[in-house]
Formats: structure tokens, C-alpha cells, sequence
């Protein structure tokens, strides 16, 4: 299988607690790749990190568009950034979004 290529769109961040950021985007395949997707990869860490191995990863499966990242720190920022995936790898990055829990 062909690797999805185009990444998805994060339209909107919410923080919903202290330690919860609610996340929804959306995802439109490239008319030349109408490869399926298994789910999206979630990554998150907190804004004033400089080390890429501080993001965390969330799997959500499937084709649902939102999802809530829990565990987080209070009244800290975080760097937000997605993908999409299925069997072939990974498509390019999303936008980033930052947002700060209460």
C-alpha cells in the first residue's frame, strides 16, 4: 500500500480542565492519493520544550475527528501536531496548534 500523503488539518483546541485539551480537525484526502487511513497519530509536548523526544503520542483509530488528550500538566502550554497513517507509514506533519490547560 501507497503512504497517505496529505497530513490532517487541526481546526480547533480547547482546554476543557486542568489536565484535559480537547483537540477536532479534519482530513481530506489528495485527489491523487486516495489511499485509506487507519486512524491519526496525535503528538503533544509542552511549548517550552526544545527536544523533539518530549512529544507524546496518542493513536486515534479510525476516522473520527476529535479527540481528548488527557494527563497533562495544569496552566501549561503544549505544542499540538498530527498525522494521519495506515500500513504503507506516516503523512506529512499537520499544523501545529498550541494551547494552554486551566
Amino acid at each position: 500500500g501507497s503512504t497517505p500523503i496529505t497530513g490532517p488539518h487541526i481546526a480547533y483546541t480547547e482546554a476543557v480542565s486542568d489536565t484535559q485539551i480537547m483537540l477536532k480537525w479534519t482530513y481530506i484526502p489528495s485527489s491523487n492519493n486516495n489511499t485509506p487511513i487507519q486512524g491519526f497519530y496525535i503528538y503533544y509536548r509542552p511549548t517550552d520544550s526544545d527536544n523533539d523526544s518530549d512529544y507524546k503520542r496518542d493513536v486515534v483509530e479510525g476516522s473520527k475527528q476529535w479527540h481528548m488528550i488527557g494527563h497533562l500538566q495544569p496552566e501549561t502550554s503544549y505544542d499540538i501536531k498530527m498525522q494521519c497513517f495506515n500500513e504503507g507509514g506516516e503523512s506529512e506533519f499537520s499544523n501545529v496548534m498550541i494551547c494552554e490547560t486551566k
